[in-house]
């Protein structure tokens, strides 16, 4: 993932968004490989708290749809990467 510092720091973590919700949803096609899809949603929660940390840093507002995507990854994948569902991928 990009730096979340500098000039452009705010666009690249946008486009690292872009790209971590682009693999989760290409890992969601059959035939599903369900750590490939873990992998996927976890860089995709680690970009969005990023690209949310920055925003906030900089006093910007956060989009609700941001918003709500982040707050539903930290309930699937927070507190240590692991599913808090007892319910599975497959």
């Amino acid at each position: 993932m990009s730096g979340g510092t500098g000039s452009g720091g705010l666009s690249e973590l946008a486009t690292d968004v872009r790209r971590a919700r682009e693999a989760v949803l290409a890992r969601r096609v059959a035939p599903v490989v369900r750590e490939d899809l873990v992998r996927a949603q976890r860089v995709l929660l680690a970009a969005l708290e990023a690209y949310v940390a920055e925003l906030v840093v900089r006093r910007l507002p956060v989009p609700h749809r941001l918003r709500d995507d982040l707050r539903l990854q930290r309930e699937l994948w927070g507190g240590g990467g692991r599913r808090k569902s007892s319910a599975t991928l497959e």
